[in-house]
């Protein structure tokens, strides 16, 4: 299936959305119905960031995460083979988490796991997602590590490569809205964040948007 869309908005219209899918998640449970609270909610956290009166970041971050959570549950309870999908998000919002506080993020092991799980599917059934998902798990690798820097040209390029063969900006746009969610919280002026700009604007370019800042 293709990837749960990232929510947009302002406050008002995030809340409303939320509102709504947790209605939807009462009435049944879904991976996708999950998947897209999360992203909601992630949609939540970075407006809260960059305006902080509209509500407490950390709050929707842990909202988030426990979205993804139930939905990599629901996924590994029926042994669908997009697993990676919240998988992967679990491994951001906790970094971000690490991020806020100033931690190093313990995602190594679940790093280790999602690779699995993305080369086994694009081995066996290679989509747009599973491949352009290991580029985006170099990315939060190297984040967590703290050398985004040094490995910005190889991520640029995995990026490159599959636009050359998959170039469609409504599949692009949402790989841009994960990194800038990744990659919101980094102090301007480093190489980390000049290294952030790069990637974020060849993603704008490939997704048909100009580089606006988050949310």
């Amino acid at each position: 299936r293709a990837r749960v869309g990232e929510a947009s908005g302002d406050a008002g219209t995030i809340d409303q959305a939320i509102g709504l899918l947790q209605q939807l998640v009462a009435l049944r449970e879904t991976p996708e119905r999950h998947s897209l609270l999360g992203s909601a909610y992630k949609r939540q956290a970075m407006l809260r960031a960059h305006v902080p009166a509209t509500g407490d970041e950390r709050q929707a971050l842990l909202a988030a995460l426990g979205e993804y959570e139930r939905a990599e549950a629901l996924c590994r309870a029926a042994g669908a083979q997009d697993l990676h999908y919240p998988s992967l998000n679990i491994a951001a919002v906790q970094l971000r988490l690490a991020m806020k506080d100033g931690k190093a993020a313990q995602v190594a092991d679940r790093i280790e796991q999602v690779r699995a799980a993305l080369q086994a599917q694009t081995m066996a059934a290679p989509d747009f997602w599973s491949v352009c998902g290991l580029v985006e798990l170099s990315l939060l690798e190297a984040l967590a590590q703290g050398r985004l820097a040094a490995a910005q040209a190889g991520i640029r390029n995995g990026f490159a490569d599959l636009a050359q063969r998959v170039p469609a900006p409504h599949l692009w746009k949402s790989v841009h809205d994960q990194t800038r969610f990744l990659l919101q919280p980094l102090d301007t002026g480093t190489a980390q964040d000049k290294a952030a700009q790069a990637i974020l604007k060849q993603l704008a370019a490939l997704a048909g948007e100009r580089k606006k800042p988050a949310p």
